[in-house]
């Protein structure tokens, strides 16, 4: 009986070290008011809104996790300028893919 729960133990190891070096993405999930915004005037029809989160919440994939070190402080690029609203409140899944971070 010992002989196999320690095999198991073994296996369950292997199998989870193993899948947390083969990570295509990191992710976290996280709750926070949006901060910082500030708009980039590229063109006369073009501007690119940047924001910044103040998190009030934040949990790591349990396989995959996304360092809270690598998000805090960042600034995220949103979809549209008119979506994101200063002291508005947002939650989502920040990835992290390819050295890119962007919120899922």
């Amino acid at each position: 009986m010992k002989t196999s729960l320690l095999a198991l133990f073994s296996i369950l190891t292997l199998a989870l070290s193993s899948s947390a070096n083969e990570c295509s993405q990191y992710e976290a999930q996280f709750s926070g008011t949006v901060i910082n915004v500030e708009k980039d005037f590229l063109d006369q029809n073009q501007v690119d809104c940047y924001f910044q989160i103040s998190f009030t919440g934040y949990s790591t994939h349990a396989l995959c996790p996304l360092d809270f070190s690598k998000v805090y402080g960042i600034k995220h690029l949103a979809n549209s300028c008119s979506t994101i609203k200063e002291g508005s409140q947002m939650s989502g899944v920040l990835v992290e893919k390819d050295g890119y971070i962007y919120i899922d």
